[in-house]
């Protein structure tokens, strides 16, 4: 059984240390895609108060990789919104030139001008 538990501990490192390179490269899709596997090897890995001392290292390191991968996507997610806000910003700019060329509302051009 320690053998199973060992496998299944590696598994979640090497999906961890995926985890962490589709989240850098915002491969979100993919990073998705991993919770199935993930799933299955935690649930080989049984109750955590049971895992052999051979395995615990390698669930630690799987948890640490896992909160490398959230600090990934935080800071991913912080990205997009200040460029959401710049776009915001850039925007209400452009509107306002627009706005500023525009001839008021109800006012005659001169073909004679």
């Amino acid at each position: 059984m320690s053998r199973g538990v060992l496998e299944a501990a590696a598994e979640l490192v090497a999906i961890a240390e995926q985890g962490c390179i589709l989240a850098a490269e915002g491969r979100l899709d993919d990073l998705g895609a991993q919770q199935e596997a993930w799933d299955r090897a935690v649930a080989l890995l049984g109750p955590l108060t049971a895992l052999p001392e051979d395995a615990k290292p390698l669930v630690r390191r799987a948890a640490e990789l896992q909160g490398e991968q959230a600090a990934i996507l935080v800071a991913a997610q912080a990205e997009v919104e200040a460029e959401l806000g710049r776009l915001r910003t850039t925007r209400r700019g452009a509107q306002g030139y627009a706005n500023a060329a525009m001839p008021a509302r109800g006012s005659t051009l001169s073909a004679s001008a």
